[in-house]
């Protein structure tokens, strides 16, 4: 898993120097910029309850670093790299609505790779799709 992790995040530099070095080999052009980004966010998920428990929303992280890449004049790359923790919090039933005989909290780690092209400048519509573990 750890192996995953470093090989996602090498590409994702490999893909930033390759954008650097056209950017450099082809001049001073407008769409020709390279932007570096971070977003996060906060994730509240629940998952489906099994019998004789009770099931409560678990907030968790969101994370992820992005590469915008101009390919026309409204038109750009963006590959992506997106960590987020879900889950739930479980509360365990005596049959019939009896006391709570233990819980458990379930975490699941999430990593996205989008690879996205987009139009817009403002405003735009991302299309494309994803590798994810």
């Amino acid at each position: 898993m750890h192996r995953f992790f470093a090989v996602a995040f090498i590409l994702l530099l490999v893909t930033a120097g390759v954008s650097r070095a056209q950017e450099s080999a082809s001049g001073p052009q407008a769409f020709s910029k390279v932007v570096f980004g971070i977003k996060g966010g906060l994730n509240i998920s629940t998952f489906s309850a099994s019998i004789n428990s009770e099931s409560r929303a678990k907030a968790g992280p969101a994370l992820g670093m992005y590469l915008k890449k101009q390919i026309g004049a409204k038109w750009f790359f963006m590959p992506e790299l997106n960590y987020s923790n879900q889950g739930q919090k479980d509360n365990y039933l005596y049959p019939y609505g009896g006391p709570s005989i233990g819980s458990t909290t379930t975490n699941m780690h999430y990593l996205n790779i989008p690879v996205l092209f987009g139009i817009g400048n403002r405003i735009a519509l991302l299309f494309g799709g994803q590798i994810g573990v």
